[in-house]
């Protein structure tokens, strides 16, 4: 998450099933995300929700934005991996999902 906007978002198991929410509100990231899919402005949030501040959704946007592009950035490398496994296997030792343990081998 962006430094500045890492002050604003909490993901916690015990507020909201862990979903992202802004600091101190049960307010999740999405609730704002649909708000504003569905033509609510900024301004329209902050009047329904007195505790935001312009910065709270500004946060929200970021976060999505930046989760968006985590994202993003795993498939692609899965797909490069997969595609290229026959070059990165003579170079590399690929661990399958869900391994638990890794055996020393001689390469």
């Amino acid at each position: 998450m962006k430094k500045e906007f890492a002050d604003l978002i909490e993901v916690n198991p015990k507020v909201m099933l862990g979903k992202p929410v802004i600091k101190g509100t049960r307010i999740t990231v999405e609730l704002i995300l649909d708000k504003m899919s569905n033509g609510e402005g900024i301004e329209a949030i902050l009047l329904e929700h007195p505790r935001l501040v312009r910065e709270h959704v500004l946060a929200a946007l970021a976060f999505a934005a930046e989760e968006l592009n985590s994202v993003s950035r795993s498939r692609l490398v899965a797909e490069f991996i997969d595609l290229n496994q026959d070059i990165l296997s003579d170079h590399f030792i690929v661990i399958p999902p869900g391994a638990t343990r890794i055996r020393k081998m001689q390469l």
